[in-house]
This record gives C-alpha cells, structure tokens and sequence, in this order.
C-alpha cells in the first residue's frame, strides 16, 4: 500500500478531534464527549509517525472534567505536561474546575521552576500557586502551562479572582493580583478590622498593555461557572479582570451577581473593553445598575442573554432590606433605550427571579434599538405594567407593535410561570399576533415563537394568519445540572415566501 503524505493524514486526523461545542456549557464539562480522546491515543501507539501526528491533536482539546476517572486523568495529564512543557502549547481549548483537590499522590510542579523551557509568565504564576496562603489550587497549575488557549471553561470557587488574574493574561493586573494574594498571606483569612482598607490602598492604576504583550493574545471565549451549581453567587468585582482582555470576544458565565450589590468592589467598574461581542448571563444576578455597566463597558457589544437567577442565587450575606432587591423593569427600559441600540440580540428572561424577589413596571417601547433584530422576552414584561402583587388590568396594556423596533425579524415570547393553562383556548393571543402583523409596523418580522404551559388548551385550536404557517411543537426546555427541565407547548409562527 502506498504511503500517504502526511499532510492527509493530519487532515484525518481532525476529525477525530475533541470537541467542546458551546451548547449546553453550563453543564459543568459533564455533556463533553471524550470518545475520541481514546481514538487518538490508541492511534498514537500504531507507529511512531501516527504518535507525531496524533500527539498535538490529543492536546489541542483537554475537556478534563468530562473524564469519567476524573482525578487520575488531570494526574496524569498533569505529570506529561511536566515531563514535556512543549505538550501544554498544544492547548488550544481546555475544561477543568479551577480549585477542586485530587485524590490521587501529589504531582509536583516545583521542578518546572528551574527548567529553561518554562517561560517566565509560567513560572511567576507557579510560584503564585504554591504560596501558602494561596487559594489556587492544583488544576490553576495546570492553567498556568497553557499560554496559547483560545477557549477556557472553568468552574471558580473561592480562587475566583486569582484565576481572574491568570486570565486577564496582563502584567500589571497580575502584579495587583499578586499584591492581593500577599495582603491575604501577611492579614490571615479571618476577618480584620481595616483589611478591606489595606486592600482598597493597593494601586490599580493600568499600563497601555496591548495584544502583543497580553501572556494569553491568543484567548477569544471564557465560559466561567460558579463551583456551587445549586446555590450562592459570586461577585463579578471577584473576576472584574477578566473584562480587562484586550482580545476576549465572547463572556458566558453561571451563578454571578453583576448588581450594584455586586459592583461594590469593582477596582476598574469604568474600564472600556472594546473587543467582547458576547455576553450570555446564566441564572445570574442583575439589576438596572449592573445593565448599565454592562452596556457602557462594552463598546462593541452584540449580543447580551441575560436568564435571572431565582432565590438560590441571593447572597445570604446582603445586608439590605426586600425592597432594594427589587428589579424595575421601567428602569431597565430606560437603559436600553439609552445604551442598547447596537444590540442585535438581546434576552431577557425574569420568571426565576420575580418568584423570589419583586419585578416590578414594564419595559416599555423598545423601537429606540434601530439595531436589534432577534428578541426572546416575557410578554407581560414588555408591555404589561406589573405591581408587587402580580400585573394590572388588561385596559393598562400597551399593543405589541407598538414597543417592537420596526427592523426585528425574530421573536421568542418566553412563558411566564405564574399562570397555568387556562380552561378555555387563548383565541386573545392570535388576535394580538395577527393585529401586530397587520399593522405592517414590523414589516421585517419572518418568524415568532410562544413558548406556553405544555397542557394550553390553545394547542386545540387551528388558527389561521394570512402569509404566515402556524404550526405547534412540544419541546423538551429548561434543563440544567440540577433540573431535568421539563414539556413546553411552543406554538411558532414563520412567514410564509410570496
């Protein structure tokens, strides 16, 4: 048989290549496929010629918490990169949870310390892992190996913002970093009067780092979970330095709380970042506050899901009353009109949160963002003013096509879990629908989906809307790592061609 050139063996091998598809990411790694990592690696014992080919494959892609013997693979992992730094430049993509220990004989990384094929930005931040008073713990070793990471997956602990440092990939944040970590080593962890003080003293002041001096140039996405996937919140000030990348493009985080509750200690809370395009916030914490800081922060920003965390995620710390928890759907509205018309998608779900905390007003007209084009919304959040004890007469209610901006080509009507299906088909609901659509005043519009209490009996109706197919599905919606989720009826409407 004639020998192939290696060339077409590489391309072969790629699509034996793991992948760490952005669908269901806060999974926490467990909905990784790992399959072919074991293809790789039997390929690579052939011959010596498949172990070249397959070895930079086998490392580009390490969705270490998707191994089924978790601790004795990042071992493992962990004693290959240090017998062979050059494997770690491989990473392109990894998955790991930043602070769990292992169960398994210690790897030691003090060596890499004095080995010329460890770079300087490696060693600085081993040697950060190994202080005593460091909350980093093995896996952000690992972390600190990996300097050409395109996408990095984490679950953070009490490390959050040390891991945030190692992230920011810039000098003079890592020095703050450091700085903090060294306050923590001389103060102790128990509470101190004027720590917070001796903390604030700390310069924060930024350099003019560019691309080209960032230790990670080469990062685009972070997908940054909360350790606990049942309760509490972090601080997004606890990885404010991530926002810092000069490069990052695209933000999905877990369990965070990015309210003016949250902002307190931010160290840059104004700092501009240009580049991230991005934002998905998973059962998170926001208020009108944090919007407006998201929107100000990020200058290019296209595409901001926001899914409202429910009382699970309310830091048992707040010292405020009920009141100030409170999210004013009419505040938000005003925000969005006045820094959101770049957006060209944007979601907003609240069903999670209203069960717990007060959401009170009505966003209002969104025609203001001449920009948007795809829109996944509460109805009665739109156009319904709500009080603390549930919404207003349907005589304080504003017509849909009049709060829609006129260039939005797709909608998505989210089902507010505070009503079950009613007893009679809701024929209202297509008459609001085919109204909105003859009044020609969102002409683009080409498809639209209500998502509705799986036992609706409107789903026994056959309604008919000039120009547009009606059809209804039942969807499996709303899982995640401690819900199975559950039946939805979505009723969807597409434009039909002329």
């Amino acid at each position: 048989m004639p020998s192939l050139p290696a060339e077409l063996w590489e391309h072969i091998f790629t699509y034996l290549e793991c992948r760490m598809p952005i669908e269901k990411w806060w999974y926490y790694g467990e909905q990784y496929d790992v399959s072919s990592l074991r293809d790789l690696a039997s390929l690579s014992l052939v011959c010596r010629a498949f172990h070249h080919i397959a070895q930079p494959f086998m490392y580009r892609t390490i969705p270490a918490d998707g191994f089924q013997n978790l601790n004795k693979c990042k071992a493992l992992l962990a004693r290959s990169l240090i017998e062979n730094p050059r494997l770690a430049a491989y990473a392109r993509n990894v998955c790991l949870d930043s602070s769990s220990s292992w169960d398994v004989e210690p790897v030691e990384f003090e060596g890499l310390l004095d080995r010329g094929d460890v770079g300087e930005r490696e060693k600085r931040w081993l040697n950060m892992t190994m202080m005593e008073s460091s909350k980093l713990r093995r896996n952000a070793q690992l972390f600190a190996l990996m300097r050409n990471l395109h996408v990095v997956d984490v679950s953070v602990f009490s490390d959050a913002s040390h891991i945030a440092g190692m992230l920011s990939g810039r000098s003079d944040v890592e020095t703050i970093v450091q700085a903090e970590a060294n306050l923590m080593s001389e103060t102790g962890y128990s509470y101190k009067r004027g720590k917070e003080e001796l903390r604030k003293n700390i310069p924060s002041t930024l350099t003019n780092e560019t691309l080209a001096d960032n230790a990670l140039p080469r990062l685009k996405e972070l997908r940054i979970r909360h350790g606990d996937c049942e309760d509490g919140s972090i601080s997004i000030s606890d990885i404010e330095a991530v926002l810092l990348h000069p490069g990052l493009e695209r933000l999905y985080l877990l369990g965070f709380d990015w309210s003016s509750f949250g902002l307190r200690k931010a160290r840059w809370p104004l700092h501009p970042n240009p580049t991230l395009q991005i934002l998905d916030l998973r059962d998170c914490l926001v208020d009108t506050q944090g919007l407006r800081n998201i929107l100000e922060r990020f200058e290019s920003l296209h595409t901001l899901h926001i899914i409202l965390g429910d009382s699970r995620r309310e830091n048992p710390s707040f010292d405020m009353i009920e009141d100030t928890r409170d999210v004013s759907l009419t505040d938000i509205g005003a925000v969005l009109r006045k820094h959101a018309r770049n957006l060209v998608s944007f979601e907003l779900h609240t069903t999670g949160y209203r069960q717990c905390s007060g959401v009170e007003g009505r966003l209002r007209s969104l025609k203001e963002m001449t920009s948007l084009r795809h829109l996944k919304i509460v109805e009665h959040d739109l156009r319904v003013r709500r009080t603390r004890y549930g919404v207003s007469t349907k005589y304080d209610t504003l017509p849909l096509e009049d709060v829609l901006p006129a260039g939005l080509e797709t909608l998505y009507l989210h089902y507010d879990d505070c009503y079950f299906g009613p007893c009679a088909p809701d024929t209202h609901l297509f008459e609001i629908l085919g109204r909105m659509l003859r009044s020609g005043k969102v002409p683009e519009l080409r498809e639209i989906k209500v998502e509705r209490y799986l036992n609706d009996s409107t789903k026994e109706l056959k309604p008919e809307i000039e120009g547009w197919k009606v059809c209804m599905k039942e969807e499996h919606l709303w899982g995640g790592p401690t819900s199975s989720g559950c039946m939805r009826l979505v009723i969807e409407l597409t434009r039909l061609d002329e």
